[in-house]
Formats: structure tokens, C-alpha cells, sequence
């Protein structure tokens, strides 16, 4: 499957982005399994406390990256709910999915 579709969307005001209804029919089904590690890390908010100076991103490029979390970001955040908060989760399962190497790593206490 062409992936490409995953990163193209634009920015909505108030949050969403403008191919999200396309990325719901287009997202396979394995990202809406609650035991999906991907699924997890999104769902769980475990998400937001991974420790992104571990992450093993497939695209080296600095650019590539920060326009792929504007998307991921951009379908998660926002008051502009379109698609239901699991489909959401899915979605930006399987974009961290095509980002990353391997599921990020929690971020380590500190102390």
C-alpha cells in the first residue's frame, strides 16, 4: 500500500486535517486492536512521555520528521472532532508506525 497518503494532509482549524475521512477508510484494521503496541502507545498516552532522542526514525531527514509529527499532531489535537476518538488513535498508530523503526521506548525516570 502507498503510504504517502498518510502525510499529506493540511492543517484544519481547530485541530484535524483535511484528508482524515480518507485515512479512515484507508487504515488497516490491525491499528484498532487494543493489543497493537502501536495502538497502545497512542491510546494509553503513553505516547507523550516517550522519549523522542531514542526514537529510530525510518527517514533521516530532519524536515521529513517534523512534518510527520505536524500530521500526527495535527489529527490529534483540536476541538474539530470528525471521526471518533479510536479511529483517531488508529490513524495516528499506524502514521507513528510508517515514522519509526520500532515503538518508542518510555522515557526513563528521573532521579
Amino acid at each position: 500500500m502507498d503510504t504517502s497518503v498518510l502525510f499529506s494532509g493540511h492543517p484544519i482549524v481547530r485541530g484535524g486535517l483535511s484528508n482524515e475521512e480518507e485515512l479512515a477508510r484507508l487504515c488497516p484494521s490491525e491499528f484498532l486492536d487494543t493489543h497493537n503496541p502501536w495502538h497502545n502507545c497512542i491510546a494509553e498516552g503513553e505516547f507523550w512521555g516517550r522519549n523522542e532522542q531514542a526514537w529510530k526514525w525510518k527517514n533521516p531527514n530532519p524536515d521529513v520528521q517534523a512534518q510527520q509529527k505536524e500530521c500526527r499532531d495535527n489529527l490529534l489535537d483540536g476541538s474539530r472532532q470528525v471521526l471518533p476518538i479510536t479511529t483517531r488513535h488508529a490513524i495516528a498508530a499506524w502514521m507513528l508506525s510508517e515514522m519509526l523503526e520500532e515503538v518508542p521506548p518510555p522515557k526513563r525516570p528521573q532521579g
